[in-house]
């Protein structure tokens, strides 16, 4: 396992000081980690060993070194890659860069907070940063998991982040073959059919964060944000009517 105060390697032989914990989620533990050479700051995702079959840790290992292709200003970009066999005393984990701003998420309920919406002169700076983020994205992978707390905030700039779930982008792979699915709340309605993965269901689901950034709120209301059913028939509802306007 990894802990504070260990030390943590890369492919190229550099050392990281493992520091306090981040978060924690679904996919393991996140430490932030400083490299000894020059003190940089970066972030450690820690995976867990006990995957349900060798079958979707592979896959999981595969999507995350394909990641490390993405290489943007306003993405999260992977370092490196362990899969848990080169240092078989340390589980899986991604060094990857460290954002310190939090989450978009958290930027969204801090204006909130405020009880004022953001300037239109950010709106559009934030929608530009995600834009250029997601066709850089898209030309590799499709996410799967695009919603506020996987864009995380460094220095004011917005990055997409959390290729968890990722999937090649080509025409033989879209496919849900990896055991996520990304969260209900931002899901396009072609996924609650697990049909084909496709660049459009990012789409779908950034302009729902879009929506969040310009009003502040989700833009489908719910009883219980716990029930599929009501989230499934929220999204289906929206596309229907959309689909209706478009064709009257």
């Amino acid at each position: 396992m990894v802990a504070p105060g260990m030390t943590v390697f890369d492919g190229s032989g550099n050392e990281y000081s493992v520091g306090k914990i981040l978060g924690h989620g679904g996919f393991g533990f996140v430490y932030e980690i400083q490299r000894k050479q020059d003190n940089m700051v970066f972030a450690l995702k820690t995976l867990p060993s006990d995957f349900a079959s060798i079958e979707a840790y592979q896959s999981f290992i595969n999507e995350s070194q394909m990641a490390m292709k993405v290489s943007h200003s306003n993405t999260i970009n992977y370092i490196y890659v362990h899969d848990g066999k080169e240092l078989s005393n340390l589980p899986p984990y991604i060094i990857m860069e460290y954002a310190n701003q939090g989450t978009l998420l958290d930027m969204i309920n801090n204006q909130k907070n405020t009880g004022e919406f953001f300037t239109n002169e950010l709106l559009k700076m934030y929608f530009s940063q995600l834009i250029d983020g997601m066709e850089h994205i898209n030309s590799v992978v499709v996410h799967r998991d695009i919603k506020p707390d996987n864009i995380l905030v460094h220095d004011g700039v917005l990055k997409v982040a959390d290729f968890g779930l990722s999937k090649v982008s080509n025409e033989h792979t879209r496919q849900l073959t990896f055991k996520g699915i990304g969260h209900i709340k931002y899901m396009a309605p072609e996924r609650w059919r697990q049909e084909k993965n496709t660049i459009q269901n990012d789409i779908y689901s950034m302009g729902i964060v879009f929506y969040e950034l310009a009003t502040l709120r989700h833009p489908y209301n719910v009883k219980n944000e716990t029930d599929m059913r009501q989230w499934e028939d929220a999204h289906w509802s929206c596309q229907q009517k959309c689909s209706l306007k478009t064709h009257s």
